[in-house]
């Protein structure tokens, strides 16, 4: 024969079974869960620790350049003289003040005369015409400005068309108009 259970029975029941079985589940999926979230900090960590152990190549590498650095200033410094060589060639090989002003300034006025000049390809050279006669008629027949050279000079060999022809003008504003200028040849495919 059956026994009755009566409500509150089973209502004591059930919350017994709950209170035991919940936290069991609970604490499971828990577990699950901190180790889901323990695979991703392992992998964060270990490539932390590659980039650290990288890091530390890269400091060291920059130490010993920087001591390599050091040493080579010190040398400088100290006019290093090799084994052999006598106090006197070491002094007399570092270079005067002087001459390295000069050599700077010859080298301004050299960049100041290439920015007056114009290097021209492709200018056949008329045997009977000058070459800056050649030139102002070439100006005067395909481009937008007539500008007037200072002198014209062939140079270069000439291998299998003419010979280049350099053109100094008096100041580079010249140059600049001539130049823009010549960018209306491109237009055409003939040039």
């Amino acid at each position: 024969m059956a026994k009755s259970i009566t409500p509150d029975q089973l209502e004591s029941i059930l919350t017994s079974v709950l209170a035991k079985a919940i936290p069991e589940v609970l604490c499971k999926a828990l577990d699950k869960f901190e180790s889901c979230l323990d695979k991703p900090q392992e992998k964060f960590e270990t490539k932390m620790d590659k980039v650290y152990g990288e890091l530390y190549v890269v400091n060291d590498r920059t130490d010993k350049l920087a001591a390599d650095m050091k040493l080579l200033k010190d040398q400088v410094e100290q006019h290093a003289v090799l084994p052999g060589a006598s106090v006197t060639n070491a002094v007399t090989t570092t270079p005067d003040p002087v001459q390295l002003i000069m050599a700077v300034e010859t080298e301004k006025s050299e960049r100041m005369k290439r920015k007056h000049c114009v290097i021209i390809f492709g200018l056949p050279q008329v045997h009977h015409k000058a070459d800056d006669e050649t030139f102002l008629d070439f100006c005067e027949n395909h481009l937008t400005v007539k500008p007037k050279p200072r002198s014209c000079v062939r140079i270069g060999r000439a291998n299998d068309g003419p010979r280049k022809l350099k053109v100094t003008f008096d100041d580079d504003s010249a140059v600049d108009d001539l130049l823009s200028s010549s960018q209306l040849l491109r237009q055409f495919s003939e040039f």
